[in-house]
């Protein structure tokens, strides 16, 4: 497995220079909203990106109006979003731009998908009038979808029918396939943009590797490729690939639940197939697959089927993690990265996030759903006569 490859990756640091921090203000307008509370988020929570001046910071809402007081470290360009929060509307809008410069925000709508608008910024206007412009359409017809779907559970009350279930999940895929193309293609029309970049970043820390990241990031001019942000992105990138359909699954090493340490090589995988899961105790996802799990593991561990959970429990979840794997009846191979340190360098951002292996540790499948796992452990059983 690529032990050296992984280990390069994770101890590769770029050199970034800073300059005299700088005070700017922020200030701006909330239509339809007389009070409350707005934060600027960054869209990656990552101090790596952004900088120790440049993070989480909230303000007051008065009679409509806003105003931050920020420190920019340098002389980069940001993309936050702005969550607001009142009495008469809640929620997020799309991205803000901030480079330093003394700006007035307007707030039309608090839509996750509408950008605000900012005189005379170059980001600000490709990103409300090219970028959301361009998936519009694609949107609504998501949204509608997901109104239509949560109708079902709604009828069902949660109990839906597998048939049922096995339609979403391959809407889920369709949908996925489309934004993916809707991107890569935007890319394809934007080559200079910081908009596609930061979209880019957040993808990756949100969705996950694809596979035409590389393309889209090496046709970037060399001002943005080699930027402080471009080389973060591109360590990032690095460690997604590791992780990407057909490359062997790196030689990585946790505690055990007896505290011992573990290195994920050749010996800890199944003959046939094994299912790496990464997780953690509060996620309710990760447990619901639980019982199926369990089941499927039940059935094809003799022939050669094997699971490896890794938990990203925190120090204070350890005693709630090994609690859980006993009383869940979970016996197959349990790992601890505490605090997901290696799991965040992998670009591993949401869970459950499972891969599945062939017995040399080639990765066949990313977030195969356990129904899709279900039906190819029965396939591949049934062809070798078992």
């Amino acid at each position: 497995m690529k032990k050296s490859i992984i280990s390069l990756v994770l101890s590769l640091n770029f050199a970034i220079c800073i300059s005299q921090p700088l005070d700017y203000i922020i200030e701006g307008y909330v239509s339809n909203v007389d009070s409350g509370m707005i934060y600027i988020v960054p869209v990656i929570n990552e101090a790596k990106y952004y900088g120790p001046n440049s993070m989480k910071d909230s303000a007051i809402i008065k009679d409509g109006l806003f105003k931050f007081r920020r420190i920019h470290n340098n002389n980069n360009t940001y993309a936050y979003r702005l969550y607001i929060q009142s009495n008469i509307s809640s929620g997020s809008t799309d991205f803000v731009f901030i480079n330093g410069e003394n700006v007035f925000i307007e707030i039309d709508s608090i839509d996750e998908h509408i950008s605000p608008r900012i005189a005379n910024s170059t980001y600000q206007n490709e990103i409300k009038y090219e970028y959301n412009d361009f998936f519009e359409k694609f949107i609504v017809d998501v949204n509608r979808y997901y109104e239509y779907e949560e109708g079902i559970y709604n009828k069902f009350d949660g109990n839906i029918p597998k048939e049922i279930v096995l339609e979403f999940e391959a809407k889920q895929k369709l949908i996925s396939h489309q934004s993916d193309s809707l991107f890569q293609l935007y890319a394809e029309l934007h080559p200079n943009s910081h908009v596609t970049l930061w979209k880019m970043i957040e993808r990756l820390k949100n969705i996950g590797h694809n596979s035409s990241y590389r393309s889209i990031f090496n046709k970037f001019p060399v001002e943005i490729r080699n930027s402080q942000i471009g080389l973060i992105f591109l360590q990032d990138l690095y460690a997604s690939e590791l992780l990407s359909i057909n490359s062997v699954f790196p030689e990585l090493q946790f505690q055990n639940i007896q505290e011992e340490i573990t290195v994920i090589d050749k010996s800890k995988l199944g003959s046939s197939f094994t299912l790496v899961d990464f997780w953690f105790t509060d996620c309710i996802p990760c447990r619901k697959q639980f019982p199926e799990l369990k089941r499927l593991f039940k059935i094809y561990r003799q022939y050669g089927f094997q699971i490896i959970g890794i938990s990203i429990d925190e120090e204070s979840k350890i005693d709630t993690w090994r609690n859980l794997i006993q009383k869940e009846s979970l016996n197959w191979l349990h790992l601890l990265d505490k605090s997901g340190k290696t799991t965040t360098k992998l670009a591993i951002n949401s869970f459950p996030t499972n891969f599945l292996l062939n017995s040399d540790g080639v990765i066949l499948k990313k977030n195969i759903t356990i129904s899709d796992l279900a039906t190819l452990l029965l396939e591949s059983y049934k062809k070798i006569g078992k």
